[in-house]
């Protein structure tokens, strides 16, 4: 067993690749994860920047593929603009987004997910979920400069990639692309505001429920009913309903 490439333990490497394993939760991703660690540090002279180098840059090209996918610009602006995000690993519940501060910052979701919660006088609303490959942030407060009225909390290990405010207009000030896609960004906020608002007036808890989990087909395993029905603004025994109904459908 000893140079079998599975085995990859703890103790054989460093605090700074500890955070590769959050990275996924499925075993067997996590075993081809410490293959390549091992294999890379092997080959590469047991030096671990190269394995974080290698990894990152994979992590970093799935952000560049999102941005041109959804934003039009060019491969060159893709890199420029990912090039001013850091990646961080939070753990589950911890809060990428707090209540009565003002937002400072814009993450990407390379791996996790993360409710939006919105706090009242009288109670708390779940008013969305981010999942993978989706940004997040509490735009309003970022815009504006106001006191948060929302948090944004991690419901599972998460790997964020995070820009700020001041990185964001440095970058603006050096690249004309920048307007461009902040116009675009605030179309799609605007575009996704308005069919969320359309959705509560138009659809029925049923329908809403099927389009939630349209986004996402594993959200019934990683998301406990009574927050489903906080963001459907129903019971959680209509949840419960609906789901058995679905299940007999199918």
């Amino acid at each position: 067993m000893k140079n079998d490439p599975t085995v990859y333990k703890k103790e054989n490497r460093s605090t700074t690749l500890d955070w590769l394993l959050i990275y996924t939760s499925d075993s067997r991703t996590k075993s081809l994860l410490l293959i390549a660690c091992s294999f890379y540090l092997q080959y590469l002279g047991n030096d671990e920047h190269y394995v974080l180098h290698y990894i990152l840059g994979v992590m970093t090209s799935s952000m560049n593929k999102f941005l041109i996918d959804n934003f039009r610009i060019s491969p060159h602006e893709a890199e420029l603009f990912s090039s001013c995000f850091q990646v961080k690993a939070y753990s589950k519940g911890e809060k990428f987004i707090e209540y009565g501060k003002v937002s400072q910052k814009i993450g990407f979701v390379e791996k996790g997910l993360l409710k939006c919660v919105s706090i009242g006088n009288r109670k708390e609303v779940i008013d969305d979920f981010v999942f993978e490959n989706q940004f997040v942030a509490n735009y309003y407060s970022f815009l504006t400069k106001n006191e948060s009225t929302k948090e944004i909390i991690c419901m599972n290990d998460s790997v964020i990639r995070i820009t700020t405010r001041n990185q964001i207009e440095e970058l603006g000030k050096k690249h004309s692309f920048m307007e461009q896609m902040a116009r675009n960004i605030a179309e799609k906020l605007f575009i996704s505001t308005h069919q969320k608002l359309e959705d509560i007036r138009l659809l029925s808890a049923e329908e809403r429920y099927l389009k939630l989990l349209n986004s996402n087909s594993n959200i019934m395993n990683e998301i406990p009913q009574y927050e489903i029905a906080s963001y459907l603004n129903v019971s959680p025994e209509t949840v419960s309903r609906i789901r058995k109904k679905l299940m007999k459908i199918s």
